[in-house]
């Protein structure tokens, strides 16, 4: 079986940018600059076939099946999809790089120049259809067949719909990234 089957090669992308760009003469020997960069990625993306279920059914639970008739825990391993829905990925990105100079050869035919700058990547990651660990657990452990997780039947249709929004879950993922810069340099006349 093809695992990937359905799953984006190229997700769908949407993209913002922003561009600005400024030089200023304040007199015959002093400049100021400016630019910035700011730019939005939004990206959704139909992901893996499945998240990886593993769990150990104890006898408590209603639909347990003493294959072995020792009653010890039965570990199942299954996928996320048959009980959520296909995994989907959210992910958005912001990036922004900005600067700010001065440049001036004022002094005795000295050129100075310096700028600052700030860079930044923020990214927020959401996949969905992925189990909440705990709450499966919980329900894989209920005696109550009214409210017990049955990890052997056909999926979501011979589970609790309750049951199973109170396992499903959304992983999330934020990171930040820095740069900030300064840089002045100095240049003597020729002698």
């Amino acid at each position: 079986a093809d695992l990937l089957q359905g799953t984006d090669i190229t997700p769908e992308q949407e993209r913002w940018s922003l561009f600005g760009k400024q030089n200023l003469e304040l007199t015959d020997n002093i400049a100021l600059f400016a630019e910035g960069l700011f730019t939005q990625r939004t990206i959704q993306n139909l992901g893996a076939a499945n998240f990886p279920l593993q769990m150990y059914v104890p006898k408590s639970n209603p639909f347990y099946v003493d294959l072995t008739g020792d009653g010890l825990p039965l570990q199942v391993l299954t996928g996320s999809t048959a009980y959520f829905g296909a995994p989907t990925d959210s992910d958005r990105i912001d990036t922004g790089n900005f600067s700010l100079g001065l440049s001036t050869s004022e002094w005795h035919d000295w050129t100075l120049s310096g700028f600052v700058g700030y860079t930044f990547e923020k990214q927020h990651l959401e996949q969905h259809g992925v189990a909440n660990q705990t709450a499966l657990l919980a329900a894989v452990a209920d005696s109550n067949p009214a409210t017990a997780f049955n990890p052997f039947g056909a999926g979501a249709a011979d589970n609790n719909p309750a049951t199973l929004a109170a396992i499903a879950g959304t992983s999330t993922e934020d990171i930040w990234s820095t740069v900030k810069t300064l840089q002045v340099s100095a240049t003597a006349p020729s002698l």
